[in-house]
């Protein structure tokens, strides 16, 4: 029985061993995105107004435009003109006040406001369901037996369009969508629970806002980097600084972290089923450090020797480098198009200064009229 028992644990040992030779210890990092439209011919964003389902000004509406602005205005990509802004160009060009920032009132801004897009929108759908969940607490603090909460889910979707001020020409026009999914705080007593849905759905609207900005201005996205490690081993654990040059990297540290990756590749003594993820890290680590060409090298040596991972993070150095160029791309169309503008505004100025002054237009003289002179006889 014990002998059973000994053979069947060593069976355990040797299957965990086997099926875990290789696991993927990660980093997240942030990179830029470029923006999916390209407005750079633009100079200006102007933010129209966001009304409700039925076309009417609604809170929620106005909580999204409001987000969406300081999204835009916080890329520093373009000048942002918002709504109160746009509400005191027009209504002083017009004898009546205007409530509403719509496809019609566009037209009178192109007058006024010179390369220029205008973002409008309205909430065409929005579905929310909340179901309220309760649990037995396994530990009572402050005598609270049993914790409540909402379950939120479901969805908002906003139809955007983006238009040019001065032509009128669509240039956008799809629904952005985001769903709901989401658990309020908990509480001990369910009457504590809120049911203010402004409150409930206002990260929600902050995603929905971030995913509309996106459509004009670069953004960040985050990007998951797999390293690979021997996972559960009964043996020494061969790759022990693997961890430490994951922290180097996550703080900027290439130089320190590649040369702990660059130990382990160099290191005689690996055995021949773990070079490849020597190979492969190093690999991650040139990448991380922005060196895209090496780093390809080595991941190809690492797939040709049978890495998990390699043709995946050959895929993410690549896009990775598409990316960049993109967003290169847009800040020196952009920058173009601010350096055209100016010279533009400076050719005007110096035209106006060296055009002759126009005389001033002087009022006719008066004839002079002289007085018959009086004779008195002699």
């Amino acid at each position: 029985m014990f002998a059973k028992k000994r053979i069947l644990t060593i069976l355990f040992f040797v299957s965990v061993f086997s099926s875990a030779q290789c696991i993927a210890q990660s980093m997240e990092i942030v990179r830029k995105r470029p923006p999916q439209l390209d407005l750079t011919s633009y100079q200006k964003i102007a933010i129209g107004d966001f009304v409700g389902p039925t076309g009417a000004k609604t809170t929620r509406a106005m909580d999204l435009a409001d987000a969406i602005t300081s999204r835009l205005f916080n890329s520093s990509s373009y000048e942002i003109i918002d709504r109160n802004a746009l509400y005191q160009l027009l209504n002083s060009q017009r004898g009546s006040e205007i409530t509403t920032i719509t496809e019609s009132t566009t037209a009178s801004l192109s007058k006024m406001i010179n390369s220029a897009v205008i973002i409008l929108g309205r909430i065409q759908d929005e579905k929310v369901n909340k179901e309220q969940k309760s649990v037995d607490n396994s530990i009572i603090v402050n005598g609270c037996y049993k914790s409540y909460w909402y379950h939120v889910t479901g969805n908002i979707t906003a139809q955007i369009k983006i238009l040019d001020v001065k032509t009128g020409k669509m240039l956008f026009t799809n629904p952005v969508t985001q769903n709901i999914d989401f658990e309020t705080k908990r509480e001990c007593e369910p009457y504590r629970l809120s049911d203010d849905s402004s409150d409930l759905l206002k990260e929600t609207l902050n995603k929905l806002a971030d995913k509309i900005a996106q459509i004009a201005v670069p953004y960040d996205e985050k990007v998951n980097i797999p390293f690979e490690n021997q996972a559960i081993t009964i043996f020494k654990n061969p790759f022990k600084k693997l961890p430490n040059a994951i922290a180097s990297f996550s703080v900027n540290d290439n130089d320190n972290g590649l040369a702990m990756l660059k130990a382990y590749v160099d290191d005689k003594s690996l055995k021949d089923n773990l070079k490849e993820k020597a190979i492969y890290n190093y690999g991650v680590g040139l990448f991380l450090s922005g060196q895209d060409d090496p780093a390809i090298e080595q991941l190809k040596l690492a797939n040709t020797l049978g890495s998990m991972n390699a043709t995946h993070m050959m895929e993410i150095v690549e896009n990775e480098r598409t990316y960049r160029n993109k967003l290169q791309s847009f800040k020196d169309k952009l920058a173009a198009t601010v350096a055209a503008a100016k010279a533009a505004a400076d050719a005007s100025t110096a035209t106006a200064a060296a055009a002759p002054p126009t005389p001033a237009a002087t009022a006719p003289k008066a004839k002079k009229v002289t007085k018959p002179v009086k004779r008195t006889k002699p």
